[in-house]
Order: C-alpha cells, then sequence, then structure tokens
C-alpha cells in the first residue's frame, strides 16, 4: 500500500516511485528489522553432522548422510515469532549464519583474523558470541580434524 506524498506534474515525476511513500503495518515493520539485524552464527547444523557421522562412522555414506539429516531434524530449535504469519527458521536464531563440514575450513581460516575475523562480506558481519567461539575453536574444529584423518586413514 502506498499514500500520495504530494501531487505533482507528471513531467516532474522521475519514477513513479517518487510520488509515493510506502507505508506498511507494525507487524510488517517489525519483521523487516528482524531481517535486517547482523546475522549470528548457528552451530546447530554442525553439532548434528558430528554426531551422526561419529554414530554411524561404519555406514555407507548415503546412509550416514540420511542420519545426519535425521539427527538435525529431531534435535532442531522449532521457534515462532511474535506476528509470524509464515512461521519457521533455518537456523536457531531469527538470522542464522549455519555451520557445516562445507564451510568449517573456511571458517577456520578466519576464524581469529584480526582484519576479517568471520565476515564474509564487509556489509554482513556475523556476529559469534565468546561461547560459540570457544566451542568452534577448541571442540568443532578439533573434531572435524580428527573425522578427517580417520577418512584419509581409510582410503590409504
Amino acid at each position: 500500500m502506498a499514500q500520495v506524498v504530494n501531487f505533482k506534474r507528471k513531467e516532474d515525476v522521475g519514477s513513479w516511485q517518487k510520488l509515493f511513500a510506502p507505508i506498511c503495518s507494525n507487524r510488517v515493520k517489525k519483521a523487516r528489522e528482524r531481517v535486517r539485524k547482523d546475522p549470528e552464527i548457528c552451530l546447530e547444523r554442525i553439532r548434528a553432522e558430528i554426531k551422526a557421522y561419529e554414530q554411524y562412522k561404519d555406514e555407507p555414506t548415503i546412509i550416514q548422510r540420511a542420519r545426519f539429516l535425521e539427527t538435525y531434524l529431531k534435535d532442531k530449535s522449532i521457534f515462532v515469532q511474535e506476528d509470524e504469519l509464515i512461521v519457521g527458521n533455518v537456523g536457531s536464531k531469527p538470522r542464522s549464519a549455519l555451520v557445516s563440514t562445507a564451510n568449517i575450513a573456511f571458517i577456520a581460516g578466519e576464524l581469529d583474523d584480526p582484519v576479517k575475523d568471520f565476515s564474509i562480506r564487509p556489509y554482513d558481519k556475523i556476529i559469534i558470541h565468546p561461547e560459540e567461539r570457544r566451542e568452534l575453536k577448541e571442540e568443532i574444529i578439533y573434531d572435524i580434524g580428527k573425522m578427517s584423518r580417520r577418512v584419509l586413514r581409510n582410503i590409504d
């Protein structure tokens, strides 16, 4: 919905958007603010991957992936935000940056970099809380390294 700002002649307006000011409800304004916040790192996915891959390490890869999905969907946080009409979220936070085995090497390389410190784009800094940073460094990256070494040994 839009509201006429002021009456102008058609020739004076470069674009029809300049003639109208968007208006929206408080519910839509809250939703906009939620998605404009900086993303926060979410470790739920990587925790489920590590858990499933360790638990089903002797199974074929396709079964491990299926078991990972099963584990992730069982353990995943579910929340409904106030005033949402379409509910659900990929991560455990309103705007989540998911960590998986596919991007853990990238994260490990940038985690304590003094310049980047895990910001994918300069305009979108990802928030990592101290306890999540500690878990990433001391547990998750270590566990992934252990799993990788075991896989490499099995290839030889």
